[in-house]
């Protein structure tokens, strides 16, 4: 479990704001197993930048005057004062009016020097807990969660004070004490503020002597807090499992108990992987409820017998371009879930590793869709499960002109050990121009030279870079530095970027315009308006930029937000019918930043330090940074 980044001096409503995102992301994952994965890289990417954001901000309060800062003139009064009134007085006269959520270290100091007062010094600082100053409440609080002696009886003096401050300090002594009460206590606070909090920190040290009380809570409509907690306790969750297998798979016991083992079960994932043949039964239950609540259970054990209903079900489900989930378009949270299950079904048929490989036919259609990403990552599927009949059609994508599927070809042939892949994998290593790409194909072509004649499959599907491929946090580009420059050259031609605009990019085309639009996470569009006629969305996704070229023009669309970074060049040209043509014609390294014509022809477009060049047709190549030549003096 993750503490709350109080310790790391976060304001109220920034440690709000983390927790907010911390269960939005948590919730995600578990309550849909299948995007799990996928939803576990965009938490990390989210909570990465807000602990940036929280740092940046601790660095501020640094220099504020609410917190309370362990100086050295402090502890020494506090040291020296005979009386605990006495030292009460000294806090009293630097404590913050208000509850600022940060206390800049000065818990534990402020604790080693009162301990020495014994148990009247605990029972203030727990009425100061409880009371009505927001700052003493804070900083009691803190003291407090150092005090390390606690008795049973503190027990109800330390619940007043966490219903007025859910998921704060005072949760860790009631870790120590460890009663029914106390526990009870915590359980109560974890309705209220979620797993990630000092709560949910508390309930997880505690270890498996919470998980009854849990249960209920598994029952109710937020078991996402139990979930989480039972999740982060890991390994000393499992001790339940054989009962809780028993619970839910017996029709005597309440149905709502049912469904709340069941949930326990899930988060322990394949902890309790022995617990399926038991619970295999409940697939054929006559309620509804049990027997969905069933499959995701044995689905997040990696049960064998539901990996064929997922493969069966698992279809490519994107077309060219980018697209994103329609949310309106789902009347219930459910009917979303389901949408992206059914999008991202492959990350739960890698799960099962080698156990999916009888029913990996069921993914070949991935190697054909329309979404460069989508064959990528059915690649990656395929070759991880170990399904050798798909090693020709995959052979064929190492020709593809999208790196990403390249790159995903290549490592998948690696850990299939297909020799005959290596002609082309060698003349990919020379030849591609993505160095990332020319490296896996090498790793790959050596593998399969080597003694165990194939590459080493990662032990587990939801390792880091798996299923990310492109740029963004989790993705296998390397970082470069920016050109100081701002110059570049490709084959004699000089050039830089061109200048920032605010303006919507546009170009006028014929009778019309192309207009585009780019509102970041909000997405954006293409569209043609012309001069007489009704305007039509050609493209829908973030345009960065458009420059005219021979046969129409060249249009530039992506994205950079929160751990997805895409970027890629479309040619848009009106065919003789009135249609429209549209292609992709360059797939970016990363993000999208800007676009220019360098040529007759020929174009330049900027993603994370890297400019790719292209004509209307394909990728050429990556430009050379031009450094500047200093003169000896």
């Amino acid at each position: 479990m993750v503490k709350n980044l109080s310790d790391g001096l976060l304001s109220p409503t920034q440690r709000r704001c983390r927790r907010s995102a911390r269960r939005f992301w948590t919730r995600f994952a578990e309550a849909t197993p299948i995007f799990g994965g996928t939803a576990r890289y965009f938490a990390a990417a989210a909570i990465a930048l807000l602990t940036a954001l929280a740092q940046a901000q601790a660095q501020a309060q640094r220099e504020a005057p609410d917190g309370l800062v362990p100086e050295p003139r402090l502890m020494l009064e506090l040291e020296g004062c005979p009386t605990l009134p006495a030292c009460l007085s000294i806090l009293d006269a630097v404590v913050p009016a208000r509850d600022c959520g940060c206390t800049k270290g000065a818990g534990k100091a402020i604790a080693d020097k009162l301990r020495r007062f014994g148990e009247p010094a605990k029972q203030d600082l727990l009425r100061r807990a409880a009371g009505t100053h927001p700052g003493w409440r804070n900083l009691a609080g803190d003291i407090l969660s150092y005090w390390r002696a606690w008795f049973p009886s503190d027990v109800p003096a330390l619940r007043a004070a966490l219903q007025l401050h859910h998921g704060g300090w005072i949760a860790r002594p009631l870790a120590e004490i460890k009663t029914a009460e106390a526990i009870q206590a915590l359980v109560e606070d974890l309705a209220a503020i979620g797993a990630a909090s000092q709560t949910g920190w508390a309930l997880v040290k505690i270890g498996p002597e919470v998980l009854p009380y849990l249960l209920p809570v598994l029952a109710d409509e937020k078991h996402w807090n139990a979930v989480n907690v039972i999740g982060s306790m890991g390994k000393e969750a499992f001790v339940v499992a054989p009962d809780w297998a028993s619970l839910a798979a017996s029709t005597d016991n309440p149905k709502n108990m049912r469904l709340a083992a069941l949930r326990g079960l899930a988060a322990m994932k394949d902890g309790a992987q022995a617990q399926g043949t038991e619970l295999r039964i409940l697939l054929r239950s006559p309620d509804s409820e049990i027997r969905a609540q069933a499959f995701e259970t044995l689905l997040a054990l990696r049960d064998p017998s539901v990996v064929a209903t997922v493969a069966e079900n698992c279809h490519p489900s994107r077309t060219a371009f980018h697209t994103t989930l329609d949310r309106t378009a789902a009347r219930t949270a459910a009917e979303f879930r389901l949408q992206l299950q059914l999008r991202y079904c492959y990350m739960d048929v890698a799960a099962f590793g080698e156990h999916a490989r009888p029913v990996g036919h069921h993914l070949l259609g991935f190697l054909a869709s329309a979404d460069g990403e989508e064959v990528a990552q059915g690649v990656t599927t395929l070759g991880f499960i170990g399904y050798d009949a798909a090693i020709p059609r995959i052979e064929q994508l190492l020709r593809s002109p999208d790196w990403r599927i390249v790159y995903a070809a290549a490592r998948s042939l690696g850990w299939l050990g297909a020799p005959s892949s290596l002609p082309d994998l060698e003349r990919v290593a020379s030849g591609h121009w993505l160095p990332e790409v020319r490296e896996q194909a090498l790793v790959a072509a050596d593998a399969l030279k080597g003694s165990e004649q194939r590459l080493a499959r990662p032990p587990s599907s939801e390792g880091r870079g798996l299923f990310s491929i492109g740029g963004g946090y989790f993705g296998v580009l390397r970082s470069l530095p920016p050109c100081g420059s701002q110059q570049w050259e490709w084959n004699g031609i000089r050039f830089s970027p061109p200048s920032s605009s605010t303006r919507a990019p546009s170009l006028l085309l014929g009778p019309g315009a192309l207009v585009g639009t780019n509102m970041g996470e909000f997405g954006g569009d293409l569209t043609w308006q012309p001069i007489n006629g009704q305007e039509q969305t050609l493209i829908k996704d973030n345009v960065i930029a458009i420059e005219p070229s021979d046969r129409g023009a060249i249009v530039l669309f992506g994205l950079a937000h929160m751990g997805v970074a895409r970027g890629y060049a479309v040619r848009v040209s009106k065919r003789d019918d009135g249609g429209w043509s549209l292609s992709e014609i360059a797939r970016l390294p990363s993000h999208a930043d800007a676009l220019a014509s360098i040529g007759s022809n020929l174009f330049a477009a900027w993603s994370e330090n890297r400019v790719v060049v292209f004509s209307d047709k394909e990728i050429l190549g990556l430009a050379k940074m031009h450094r500047k030549i200093v003169s000896p003096t």
